[in-house]
């Protein structure tokens, strides 16, 4: 064999032809069969097969040349063979496997495979059992859906004992509100008379029965078949215990303190007026532009308004009434009172900013027989300015009382202000309904009544032991029914409703002696 090698490589190396070297082939070219092949590596070889020498081999017993994410590192030596980036978040976790992308897998509190960034409930496994979208830790109503609470009280519906009632209970008598025939009173109705507590007239006793019709309940009546007779009522003299304050017509020490103002009411009011205009006869008609006051109106009577006695007064345009003269228009919306200004001592039936000259009627008259008169004072369809809401309301005076009623077929609104009430002529006293209020709406088929301060006619003023309803003049001592003689000074001592009819008058002229300037002579002649 140590021959024939030798011999053998010398045969095939004159075997060649140049016919077999073909245009291309040189040395050592394997299309040339006369050369040799050449080792690629020479040195090592390629153990794995991937035609990387095992001296080059980036990733041994693996195949370099797949690479699928191309990143450099051979598949088979890549951790992460199809992230080229491997694992972004450091939480060994392959991108591609990553649960929670840029955060750590590996916390997951509650052990449910998300991890605690990713989880909507990280605290709770499984999140929401109820599935109402609110996590099982956080869940006010296990098992039902913690989103419908139909009162809006923070209590599911399905966990709250009165679902449509926020607040449930307000009594706290265990009924909802909502079905609670008396919601603010536990107990509801204590005297079982169908009034809640709350509302009772005359607790512990049936609200219903009031045989007199004085709006007073019988358990709370001293008499309750006498209209006339009820507490707070005015005393009479006449008797009886007119109030109910224990006592018939006798002195009561007081009275009315200074600056007592009006009393008012509403017909909404217990006890209050009832909406009844009364019907014109033969009203004066006023004629009244925009923005306008009436000369002096006659009353017809004298009326007493805060302690002053009036005969007339005056119309302002804008729905107010003044006494005393010099009244101003008032335009163009109603003012604060009481407030000492230009509009003192007025009734404001609608201050408001009304124009007659743009239509309706405004008339005045005075009804009834002397001591008991009405006066009467309507408009009728008067629009406000700039605006085809109309008007129409009518004003009582009441000569035997001094009350005051206003009653409003319709009282227009719109985006002024209003002023309603009384004012004293300081404007330090005001008794009001809407003081530069805005209403929610006007008044329609609604009175008003404002009742001045009553004088206690049980008093005996003057300490003579009669009291004032017993005789007619309660200031004087001298004055009185037992004085047995008529004084001669033109002033009725007796109070018999004759003058001086005991003194002595010689020459009978009417005159007693001691103020006739000629006693002797009925002709006053001397």
């Amino acid at each position: 064999m140590r021959t024939l090698v030798p011999f053998l490589a010398l045969l095939f190396a004159g075997c060649g032809s140049p016919s077999n070297d073909g245009p291309g082939d040189g040395p050592g070219d394997s299309n040339n069969p006369t050369t040799p092949e050449v080792d690629p590596c020479p040195n090592d070889g390629d153990s794995d097969g991937d035609t990387v020498c095992d001296s080059a081999d980036v990733c041994p017993g693996e195949n370099d040349l797949l690479d699928t994410d191309n990143d450099g590192v051979a598949d088979g030596c890549d951790v992460c063979p199809q992230d080229v980036n491997d694992d972004t978040d450091g939480d060994g976790i392959c991108d591609t496997d990553d649960a929670c992308e840029g955060f750590n897998d590996a916390n997951d509190g509650d052990a449910d495979g998300q991890p605690n960034e990713c989880d909507p409930c990280p605290y709770d496994n499984p999140d929401d059992s109820d599935l109402d979208g609110v996590c099982d830790r956080d869940d006010r109503c296990e098992g039902f859906d913690d989103t419908l609470d139909s009162d809006g009280d923070m209590r599911p519906d399905d966990c709250d004992p009165c679902p449509i009632d926020n607040p449930d209970d307000p009594d706290g008598d265990g009924v909802c509100q909502s079905v609670d025939p008396c919601p603010m009173d536990n107990p509801d109705d204590s005297d079982g008379d169908g009034v809640c507590d709350s509302d009772d007239i005359c607790p512990g006793f049936d609200d219903n029965v009031d045989f007199d019709l004085d709006g007073v309940t019988e358990g709370c009546d001293c008499d309750d078949f006498d209209p006339y007779i009820y507490p707070g009522a005015p005393e009479l003299c006449d008797g009886f215990d007119n109030d109910c304050n224990g006592t018939a017509d006798a002195p009561v020490l007081g009275g009315p303190p200074p600056g007592v103002d009006f009393t008012m009411l509403h017909s909404s009011d217990l006890g209050g007026p009832i909406f009844n205009p009364a019907a014109a006869i033969a009203p004066t008609p006023i004629n009244l532009g925009d923005d306008a006051v009436t000369n002096a109106l006659q009353i017809g009577f004298s009326f007493n308004f805060y302690g002053t006695d009036y005969t007339t007064l005056q119309l302002s345009s804008n729905g107010f009434v003044g006494f005393g003269g010099g009244l101003a228009q008032g335009c163009c919306s109603g003012l604060t009172i009481p407030t000492n200004d230009a509009y003192n001592n007025i009734i404001a039936m609608w201050w408001e900013d009304i124009d007659p000259s743009s239509g309706g009627t405004i008339g005045y008259e005075t009804q009834g027989a002397p001591g008991s008169q009405v006066f009467l004072l309507g408009f009728s369809n008067v629009p406000l300015y700039g605006n085809n809401a109309t008007n129409t309301f009518q004003l009582k005076l009441f000569e035997a009382t001094g009350v005051i009623e206003i009653h409003y077929t319709n009282a227009s609104i719109d985006a002024g202000l209003w002023t309603v009430g009384v004012e004293n002529d300081t404007g330090t006293l005001a008794t009001v309904y809407y003081s530069r209020i805005n209403p929610l709406a006007g008044e329609v088929g609604t009175a008003l009544q404002f009742r001045p301060p009553a004088r206690d006619t049980e008093l005996d003023v003057d300490g003579d032991g009669w009291l004032e309803c017993e005789e007619c003049d309660d200031d004087d001592p001298a004055i009185h029914p037992d004085v047995q003689f008529d004084l001669c000074d033109n002033v009725d001592n007796d109070c018999d409703l004759d003058v001086d009819e005991d003194a002595a008058d010689t020459d009978g002229d009417g005159v007693c002696n001691l103020l006739d300037p000629c006693p002797a002579d009925p002709l006053d002649g001397c």
